[in-house]
Order: C-alpha cells, then sequence, then structure tokens
C-alpha cells in the first residue's frame, strides 16, 4: 500500500498494489498530474467492490484453513487423552490460536461481501443461532486479548461461562457460550453462517460488478509499468499487446457466482465433519 502525491506536493488518498486472479485490475489509482483524478467515482467505486468481492474468495479459503485446523488440533487431543499420551500443552494452545483466526476470518467475511454488496450483513442475518456470540468472542480475541477456550472433559473442549467483558460504555457485561465441544460448536455455527452468506448472496449478489475488458485492458496496461514484475515479463506484454487485449474478448468472470460455488463446497465439507449428523 503507498501514497501518491499530487502537484502541490501534499498526499493524495491511498490506493493499493496487490496481486490476485485479475492482476492489477482492482488497483485504486489516482493520477499526480496537476492532482486530477485518473478515475471517476464509479469506476472507482466498480474497482473497489471487484476488490472486496476477490478478497471474499480469498477469505472463504482461510476460513477452511482455520476450520480444518480447528477439527484437526480437537481429534489429536481427543486421541492423544484418551491414551494418556501428555502433556498436551502445545496442541491446546495451537486450538486457541486457531480458534481465534477463525473468529477474525468471521469478521472479514462479514464485512467484505457488504463492502461488495453495498448492503448491510448484520450478525443477526449472518447466524440467528450463533451471531451475538460470535460478535462477543471476535471482541473479546480482538480488544481484550482473551483466550475463550478454557475447560476440557474427556479430551473434548469448551468455552465456559460466564464470558465477561467491558462494553462501550464502560460497563461489564456477562455472556453465557453454547454448552457444546469447541469443535462440534464450529461445525453448528458455520453450516448456519454459510447457508446465510448464500442466501444473502442470492438476494444481493448481482449488486457485485463483474470486471469487463476495460478492466483487464488497465490491469495490462498497469502490469507494464510495475517494477516488481521483471523486466522480461514487461517487455512480453508490451510485445504482445494486441494479442492480449484481443484474448479478452467474450472473456466474462461473475464473482458473484465464485463466490456462491466456493461456499457450497465449503458447506459439504463442514457437513462432512459434523459429528451429530
Amino acid at each position: 500500500m503507498k501514497f501518491v502525491t499530487n502537484g502541490n506536493g501534499t498526499d493524495n488518498r491511498m490506493h493499493m498494489e496487490q496481486v490476485n486472479p485479475l492482476h492489477f485490475v482492482t488497483q485504486v489509482k489516482f493520477s499526480s498530474d496537476a492532482g486530477v483524478m485518473r478515475y471517476q467515482c464509479e469506476a472507482r467505486m466498480k474497482a473497489y467492490k471487484i476488490s472486496a468481492a476477490i478478497g471474499l474468495k480469498g477469505k472463504l479459503s482461510e476460513y477452511r484453513f482455520f476450520f480444518l485446523k480447528i477439527i484437526q488440533v480437537s481429534n489429536l487431543i481427543f486421541e492423544k487423552n484418551k491414551v494418556q499420551d501428555y502433556p498436551l500443552n502445545k496442541e491446546v494452545d495451537e486450538l486457541s490460536y486457531y480458534f481465534s483466526a477463525f473468529m477474525n476470518t468471521v469478521q472479514s467475511i462479514k464485512d467484505s461481501v457488504a463492502t461488495a454488496t453495498g448492503e448491510e450483513f448484520t450478525w443477526k442475518k449472518l447466524s440467528s443461532t450463533y451471531g451475538s456470540f460470535v460478535r462477543y468472542c471476535r471482541n473479546a480475541i480482538t480488544h481484550d486479548g482473551s483466550d475463550l477456550i478454557s475447560g476440557m472433559r474427556g479430551g473434548v473442549h469448551y468455552i465456559t461461562g460466564p464470558l465477561r467483558r467491558m462494553d462501550n460504555h464502560k460497563k461489564i457485561v456477562e455472556f453465557d457460550p453454547p454448552k457444546e465441544p469447541v469443535d462440534q460448536l464450529c461445525v453448528n455455527f458455520s453450516l448456519e453462517f454459510l447457508s446465510s452468506l448464500d442466501l444473502f448472496l442470492s438476494e444481493h449478489g448481482e449488486k457485485i460488478p463483474s470486471p469487463g475488458k476495460e478492466d483487464f485492458i488497465e490491469s495490462n496496461d498497469l502490469a507494464k509499468t510495475m517494477e516488481f514484475i521483471p523486466c522480461m515479463s514487461r517487455e512480453l506484454i508490451s510485445q504482445n499487446y494486441e494479442q492480449i487485449i484481443n484474448s479478452f474478448d467474450g472473456h466474462k468472470i461473475e464473482l458473484s457466482k465464485e463466490i456462491k460455488d466456493r461456499i457450497g463446497e465449503l458447506r459439504e465439507l463442514v457437513k462432512a465433519h459434523d459429528k451429530t449428523a
């Protein structure tokens, strides 16, 4: 992330440079010539929403990663406890780390889908059963540094209560966590959360813009000027510019569909680890 300056030396707003499946199409760039913006507001907003949608796809993969880690380390703790293979400190610490990252990934998905669609995705919409609890967990982990997984019975870990944290009015509030093993809690929450997310995208997914040829052209033009791209690669882009541009004809990316497909795959994965099924 870097700042560009306008003609009089003052900072314009920042623009992001990141590598993603659309290369640099999602960059928000401003002209430095006499402080004139290169893109109009609508074009910048489109790029911003496309970037959020691409980020959402990545966050769903991140969600998958931490979900599986929670399942795997929970199973490992259970098996080691069964044969009294102690100590379990390393595995218990890892479970806490993965759960913390899992909660923050939920927050990222919640925010990125709202940004990509322009519609509010509340905690209640996210999960009517677990939304308030997950919000509490995320805030306690992020703002208070809380380690919420505090109880084990028969090699199975739980979040014990009551949980306490300070609210926005400087008052201590209490919250009772669900009485479910941590791994099954993540399964139960995920099934509800992913269903809600899929429904939300069914209702608002058409508001996620799809990149067009002009975006790919812009991506290609920007790639020719990026210093971190090897000189040979930039030369190849310049030499084959027309062929590259023509290859974009008829090329369409439906980000909303790709996101929904990824959600469907993730739901099937979660179902496979549901011990109550």
